[in-house]
């Protein structure tokens, strides 16, 4: 090996092991907002009421079932209740997490670009994953304002975005936050498009 090369090597390994802070990031493509709606089978506004972590079937993975009231379906069809699952959660005080998944609080009103999935639960009843890591969550910004902006869980500093095909790299709505109608504005259009085909 090169001198040079190990000297370098040395160096950012020496860097690592002093750095007082851990920094993680995910990498992932900006999903624009007919991306996501595209991506979805199910779009939805609702409330965050309960959080449940356990282990995988296997007990290799730790596990969280978010439960979630709908107030109101946005595309497709859900129940009035359903079970978004993630990876991650604490167990027997152990915490694992996926950097850039969406995190979720109780009581929280949130919009969620979901898929539905088997096979992950210890039930086999069907759940809900989230699309593009926290890219599919929206948080309501202010509950106390009149005009719901709901704002992506991918501002975070976790997720890091590549940019779309348009150059961009904030996600939909930015800091700013986006509305359910901008939301279902783009849902029609794109329903209108795909019966035009």
């Amino acid at each position: 090996m090169n001198k040079n090369v190990f000297h370098t090597i040395l160096l950012f390994c020496t860097i690592l092991l002093l750095y007082p802070g851990t920094v993680f990031s995910t990498v992932t493509k900006r999903m624009n907002l007919q991306a996501l709606i595209n991506t979805s089978a199910d779009i939805i506004l609702g409330e965050i009421i309960s959080l449940k972590s356990y282990r995988s079937q296997n007990g290799r993975y730790i596990m969280t079932d978010v439960t979630v009231n709908v107030r109101q379906g946005l595309k497709g069809s859900t129940a009035s209740r359903i079970i978004v699952t993630i990876l991650g959660g604490t167990v027997d005080g152990i915490t694992t997490s996926v950097v850039g998944s969406p995190r979720f609080c109780t009581a929280e009103t949130v919009i969620l670009f979901l898929n539905k999935i088997t096979g992950w639960s210890p039930d086999k009843s069907i759940h809900y994953a989230v699309v593009g890591l926290s890219q599919g969550k929206y948080e309501l910004r202010d509950p106390r304002s009149d005009n719901e902006l709901f704002v992506s869980s991918a501002t975070s500093a976790e997720l890091t975005l590549l940019p779309d095909k348009s150059g961009d790299v904030t996600p939909p709505g930015g800091e700013k936050g986006i509305t359910i109608q901008e939301i279902l504005t783009t849902i029609s259009a794109s329903s209108k498009r795909e019966e035009g085909k």
